[in-house]
């Protein structure tokens, strides 16, 4: 069996996700490799699906990210927008959001400060190209459960969204 990883590549504009000609390859993963978001249908659980909320301005990352996440068996929508983000998130149908921190409208920072101050009980993952000491902190201290950096592996992501889930509300 074949497996592939997504790989998601570094963008020369800082934040934005893969460049336009950059392939993103969406692969199956076998069920040894990364376990199932729910689990398979008749098993007799009462978990529901989590639901989660791409803010991704780079329509190619948003969908790579959204059907990875669909493929596992979340909820997935996606927005491109900040604005539209907070209206989404603020809807409190979300159990996680991941956060792109440099969108077009409005600067992902503020944007999580604004969410955590409007009561957003939401997991907040971001998701960028600043990787330095300092741009973490930052973005943790602002409520970010996590920050992971691009280029990024959606194995990775996977692993970091099951973890939010274990440690729950």
């Amino acid at each position: 069996m074949h497996e592939h990883a997504t790989s998601v590549p570094p963008d020369p504009r800082g934040d934005a996700g893969p460049p336009p000609d950059a392939s993103i390859l969406i692969g199956s993963r076998s069920s040894a490799g990364v376990p199932p978001a729910m689990p398979e249908s008749g098993e007799g659980t009462h978990e529901r699906t989590m639901r989660i909320l791409i803010v991704e301005d780079n329509p190619r990352m948003a969908q790579a990210l959204h059907a990875g996440l669909r493929e596992q068996g979340y909820a997935a929508d996606m927005c491109h927008s900040g604005y539209e983000a907070e209206d989404l998130a603020a809807s409190g149908v979300y159990d996680i959001v991941l956060l792109d921190l440099m969108l077009p409208d409005r600067d992902g920072i503020e944007l999580c400060r604004s969410l955590r101050r409007r009561g957003l009980k939401a997991k907040i993952l971001m998701l960028t190209a600043l990787g330095s000491t300092p741009d973490k902190v930052q973005g943790l201290d602002a409520g970010a459960d996590d920050y992971l950096t691009k280029p990024f592996e959606l194995e990775e992501l996977l692993a970091r969204v099951r973890a939010m889930r274990r440690r729950g509300d």
